[in-house]
Formats: C-alpha cells, sequence, structure tokens
C-alpha cells in the first residue's frame, strides 16, 4: 500500500482595505513538519530553476504534464497593515516524489487555486476558485482544504470517505469522494497538529498567524504559520519582497539631457541590478547609464528631439537575482524660455502673478520684465522688480466695469530677458464677477410671558435659500423696522422688537454689498418678523367670605400670554350676584351684601399685551356671621346667664313693667 499526503495552500478571505501599503512579495518556500517531526518541502511550478533546493517542478516533468500542471503565473502582494498576503492569478501546489525537481521525478498530485486571499488578522480564507486532485473542495466547510487521502494499493481514486474535519472526532464530519482510506486531517495547512483546533459548529480551524515580518525594510522575510513551525504537522510559507520598480517623473528641456535616477524610489532591488529600456520614447530619446550596478548608481539619460512639447514616456524594465520589474517613465517638455501663465481676480481687483517659475534657460543672471502691446479687454499690468527668474511677476489690473458687468478673460503678453535669452509668452487672466443676491428672509420671535423688547431674533442673509454674497468679503446693512430695530455683526441681522410690538409682523430691508474696487455690486432684499399671538388663560379659584365682611385677598394664578404677566390686565367682568369681587394687583377679594349667607360668583378677564384675553370663575362660598351682644360674651346671651344684663333681658323687664301699670289703671 502506498500512502501519500497530498499538500495544497489553504484560502483565506478578506478584502484589501488599504492596498497602498501593500508591498509585492515572492514565495521561496513552503515548508511542513510530518507528524514524524521530518521538515519537507512543498514544490511548485512557475520556477526556474530546477535543483533541489528551489522547491520547483520541471515543466518537462512528463508525470506533471500529463496531470495537466502548468506553470503557476500568481503575483503575491502582503500588506502588514491589514495582515492580506493575497495572490492574482493560478498557483499549482504540487508534489514530487524524492528531493530533485528534475523533470523525471514522480509527480503525486496537482491541487490548483487562482486569486487565493489569506487573512492573518480573522484566520480566513477565500479563493476565486480551488481545484482538488481528488474530492470536493471543502467551501461549506469553516476549514477550507481538501482530504488527505490513501490512495490504496491499486493507486485508484475510487471510493467515498466519511471523515472527521481535523482529524478530530469532536469536528464536524463530512463525506468527500477520495481513495480507500482517509489519513485523518485535511492536507497541509489546515493540519490541527500545527497547533489549530476546529469549531465543532463548523469544522472552522483556527489558522494564520506571523511568525516573521522583516518587509519593512525590504530585506527581511514574512513567515506565516498554522501554528509553531517546530511542532509536527505544521505548515508554513516564506516570502520576501519583491523587486518593485516605481513609477518616475521628470521635466526636461529639448535637446538638453536629463539626468533621472530611475532606481531611487524602487524597493527590494539588490546589487548588482540591470536596467534596460523597454518601450522607447516617441519624442526623444533614453539611454541607461551605469548599468549593471548597485541600484543607486543606475540612471536614465533622456534627450528630448528639437522642436518637441507635451509630454513622453517610456518604460525600463530592472533586474537582479530575485526577478525583475517594469516601471513608466513620464516626461514633460518644457518650451525654453517663457511659457504662459495664467492668473484669477475679480471685478475691478488687481493681483500679481508669477510669471518666471515656469520660465526655463534663463540662466545668466537677473531678468527684466516688460509688458508687449495692450491686454485684450483694456486691461494693463506693471513689470515686477528685476530679479531671479523664479520670483519674476507682473501686478495686473482689469480695466474698471460697471457693477453687473458680466465675468471675463482678458489676455495679455510680456517679455522676459536675461541680457542673453529673450523670449515672450502670455498671461490668460480670468476677470470673475460674483453678483450679490439678497432673496426674502424671515425671523420668528416669541413674546410669550416676556417684555417684547427683551426678546430678539437673528438671520445670517448668506444662509437664505439663493442668496449670494457676490465678490467676498460682502459688507451687510439692515434698516429698521416699524416695530423694532435692527443691529449687524458680519452676515448675521439681529432684530429687536419694541416694548410695544406682542405679535403680528414687521418687515425691514436688507443690502448686501460685494468687495469689488470703485462702485461695487449690491443687491437689496426684505426679512419678514413674526411673533405668533398667543392667548392668556386664567385659572378658576374659589374664596370663603363672612357674611357681610370682605374676604382675605386670593391670589389669581394667570398663565401670561404675549408680553410679561406686569404687562397684563385683570378685570370683573361679571360682577357678583349677592356681593362684589374687586381686583387688586394679581388678587381678587370679596365682600358679601349684609345678610346674605349662601353660594356666589364673579367673572375674571386677563388681558395681555396685544388684547388677546382670558376667563376665569371665581366660586365664593359666604358664611353666617355669628351673633353680637352688649356683655361681649357668650354667656351674656343667654337668658340666666351670669354678668350684666343683655338686650333680651331688658326687654323682658320692660314688658312686666308695662302690664302692672296697666292693671293698676
Amino acid at each position: 500500500m502506498r500512502k501519500t499526503t497530498f499538500s495544497l495552500i489553504a484560502l483565506a478571505a478578506l478584502a484589501l482595505v488599504e492596498t497602498a501599503q501593500a508591498y509585492p512579495v515572492r514565495m521561496t518556500a513552503v515548508h511542513q513538519r510530518a507528524s514524524s517531526g521530518t521538515l519537507s518541502t512543498l514544490k511548485w511550478s512557475g520556477c526556474t530553476t530546477y535543483t533541489s533546493a528551489t522547491g520547483c517542478i520541471n515543466p518537462a516533468n512528463n508525470n506533471l504534464s500529463n496531470m495537466g500542471l502548468t506553470a503557476s503565473t500568481a503575483v503575491w502582494d502582503w500588506n502588514p497593515t491589514t495582515g492580506v498576503l493575497s495572490m492574482t492569478g493560478m498557483f499549482n501546489a504540487a508534489s514530487t516524489i524524492g528531493s530533485s525537481g528534475s523533470a523525471v521525478a514522480s509527480a503525486v498530485n496537482g491541487d490548483k487555486v487562482t486569486d487565493l486571499i489569506i487573512n492573518t488578522g480573522t484566520q480566513t480564507t477565500t479563493a476565486a476558485t480551488y481545484q482538488c486532485l481528488e474530492g470536493n473542495f471543502l467551501a461549506g466547510v469553516g476549514a477550507n482544504g481538501c482530504l488527505n487521502l490513501d490512495l490504496g494499493a491499486d493507486g485508484v481514486l475510487n471510493s467515498s470517505v466519511v471523515y472527521n474535519v481535523g482529524g478530530n472526532a469532536n469536528c464536524v464530519q463530512r463525506t468527500i469522494g477520495g481513495d480507500d482510506s482517509s489519513t485523518g486531517n485535511v492536507r497541509t495547512l489546515m493540519n490541527t497538529a500545527g497547533g489549530g483546533g476546529c469549531d465543532a459548529g463548523d469544522g472552522a480551524f483556527n489558522l494564520w498567524t506571523i511568525e516573521q515580518d522583516g518587509t519593512g525594510d525590504a530585506s527581511g522575510d514574512l513567515v506565516i504559520s498554522n501554528g509553531s513551525i517546530v511542532n509536527s504537522g505544521a505548515s508554513w510559507l516564506i516570502f520576501t519582497r519583491a523587486p518593485d520598480a516605481v513609477d518616475d517623473a521628470a521635466d526636461a528641456i529639448a535637446t538638453v539631457p536629463k539626468s533621472i535616477s530611475v532606481m531611487a524610489n524602487d524597493l527590494a532591488f539588490t546589487d548588482p541590478v540591470t536596467v534596460a529600456i523597454g518601450t522607447a520614447p516617441t519624442k526623444g530619446t533614453a539611454t541607461v547609464v551605469g548599468s549593471p550596478g548597485a541600484p543607486g548608481s543606475i540612471s536614465i539619460s533622456y534627450t528630448g528631439n528639437s522642436g518637441a512639447t507635451g509630454t513622453d514616456t517610456f518604460t525600463y524594465t530592472a533586474t537582479d537575482a530575485n526577478g525583475s520589474d517594469t516601471a513608466t517613465v513620464t516626461i514633460t517638455l518644457l518650451d525654453v524660455g517663457a511659457n504662459p501663465d495664467t492668473g484669477t481676480t475679480t471685478r475691478n481687483k488687481g493681483i500679481t502673478i508669477n510669471v518666471g517659475a515656469n520660465d526655463t534657460g534663463f540662466t545668466a543672471g537677473n531678468v527684466t520684465v516688460t509688458q508687449v502691446g495692450s491686454c485684450d479687454q483694456g486691461g494693463s499690468f506693471t513689470p515686477g522688480a528685476v530679479g531671479p527668474v523664479a520670483s519674476a511677476s507682473i501686478n495686473y489690473t482689469p480695466a474698471t466695469t460697471a457693477p453687473g458687468s458680466a465675468s471675463y478673460t482678458e489676455v495679455c503678453t510680456y517679455q522676459i530677458t536675461d541680457g542673453v535669452l529673450t523670449d515672450t509668452a502670455t498671461v490668460t487672466v480670468t476677470v470673475n464677477n460674483n453678483v450679490p443676491v439678497a432673496n426674502a428672509g424671515g425671523i420668528t420671535i416669541s413674546t410669550a410671558n416676556a417684555n417684547p423688547s427683551s426678546t430678539s431674533g437673528t438671520v445670517n442673509v448668506g444662509s437664505i435659500a439663493g442668496n449670494s454674497l457676490g465678490d467676498t468679503p460682502a459688507t451687510v446693512t439692515a434698516g429698521a423696522g416699524s416695530k423694532g430695530n435692527t443691529s449687524v455683526a458680519g452676515n448675521v441681522i439681529t432684530y429687536t422688537p419694541s416694548a410695544t410690538f406682542f405679535s403680528g409682523t414687521d418687515t425691514f430691508s436688507y443690502t448686501i454689498t460685494d468687495s469689488d474696487p470703485g462702485t461695487p455690486d449690491s443687491a437689496s432684499g426684505t426679512i419678514t418678523v413674526t411673533i405668533a399671538n398667543v392667548a392668556p388663560s386664567l385659572a378658576n379659584t374659589t374664596v370663603t367670605a363672612t357674611s357681610g365682611s370682605a374676604s382675605a385677598p386670593k391670589a389669581l394664578t394667570i398663565t401670561a400670554g404675549n408680553g410679561a404677566v406686569s404687562q397684563h390686565t385683570l378685570a370683573v367682568t361679571t360682577q357678583a350676584t349677592n356681593g362684589n369681587c374687586a381686583v387688586s394687583g394679581t388678587s381678587v377679594t370679596y365682600t358679601s351684601s349684609a345678610g346674605y349667607v349662601g353660594a356666589d360668583s364673579c367673572v375674571i378677564t386677563v388681558t395681555d399685551g396685544d388684547g388677546s384675553t382670558g376667563t376665569g370663575t371665581v366660586s365664593v362660598t359666604v358664611n353666617a356671621a355669628p351673633p353680637s351682644g352688649g356683655g361681649g360674651t357668650t354667656a351674656n346671651l343667654l337668658p340666666g346667664g351670669g354678668g350684666s344684663l343683655d338686650a333680651w333681658a331688658l326687654s323682658l323687664l320692660a314688658s312686666g313693667l308695662w302690664l302692672r301699670r296697666r292693671r293698676a289703671g
């Protein structure tokens, strides 16, 4: 019986988030350690040297050809920020019997994967396609991979296998088409013996940790594994920074050689490096200098053809012992002498324009600038001071135009000379006129329970729909309303009502004036102030009084309308039937009619600052007054009581005297 352990690269899933941080890397080894502890190296296609140390499979191997194994096209990138290793293209994970990569070595499998992504942070994997040599790829199981299988004595793929993911009885059980029996684990990087483990719910393995990352300085290795690399069953991948040629850009003057250090920004190249021109430039020539040699000593000399302008491009390929990469160089061909310039200003406002910064070839010393002819829209300029070409300037003034004028462009021509080279160029100036727009706006104020003069409202005229401040900075002014005053701070208008503006509307005008010199542009609009009418209310209340006497003052509960409470008035609008209600301040007093006992009521009306009213009812209970006597005590009011005689006793005595007189007569 021949037992074979199949090897493949496991998968990982995560979209690259910070691709700008990714480095191109090159796979140098795939190692795995058998359960016995023996270290073996996976071999793959796409290499150029077929010795045992390279891990490469010779494409001339007939066994591999018969299996359909073709050269890998995989290109790898490593993002240390996100911990994501991604591959585009196709990678063949295959093994040969024996330690040699020779053409005659026997092939035992050839799994294939395309567009593989491994995330070391989340320990997940995905791929666009994965083709197992035998059986199905376990996409539905958390642990992606192919089963380790024993081919059996006949070496034919001819049976089905039921197995536990990872060879662990606690893991999910799966069935896969396969050979005579399972060796327990899925292949290579899915090996639980490497330090991972399975989830009993979905069979997922905890994979992919970073053992080493030296890619930051472009000289170290990247090593990722499924566990400790010294443990049996462990598997790990080794990468190095791949040579990375980065695009370049440079300015040049036609016919003047330009040296470009194209390797200065290229990464991970080691001495010696060979540089060769790929696609040649179309407007000049490019020659490599210093190749082969150390990266820092290699340059490309570019010379533009006579009269050439615009841009030109060419490519170069840099190659070292670890590989090669290609980059593009973009050349901007500058006109010798003066070059066109542009500027932007607003109506009637002058500006200073640096015209010498892009002028070339003036090397004899200070330069002088003069105006040639007239500007085509009536504007003009005065030259700046004599000095270096990099600071040569003109002071441009547009022609004076009336408010509301349209924006326009103007072309002026200047001459610049250093006494040896003299040239002219144009300056195109855009003169914008942004005209102010002042639309109607509004302010809402509340005077509920407030003196109107203590309230205010604001509006930012720059924020009113459709408004424009014109050419900034703008000045905002505002008139007074008929019922209040305004103040302005920047673009914000504040309106304060007068003390008697309780509710209703008021209007005032405002004007936006822009900063155009001379006669500026302006626009006016109207702001409407609105104060909502809020009716007051008065709570019903009760009063207790004694017949013939005034009650104690009873405070009234007022809910203010427009205006402060002090600006409200109270009045009795329905008088009591058997007495009198009187209001003083915010209290009511009730006085009953003489001898009245029982219920009574009156209605009080509250009126706010704008005349809105609310009413409340005062319910009165009138109690009888206690009787009054001469002795001043209750005992003297009863027959037989002690003390002085009261009115009742005197009346009885008088009646007796009158009767005796009648009998005597």
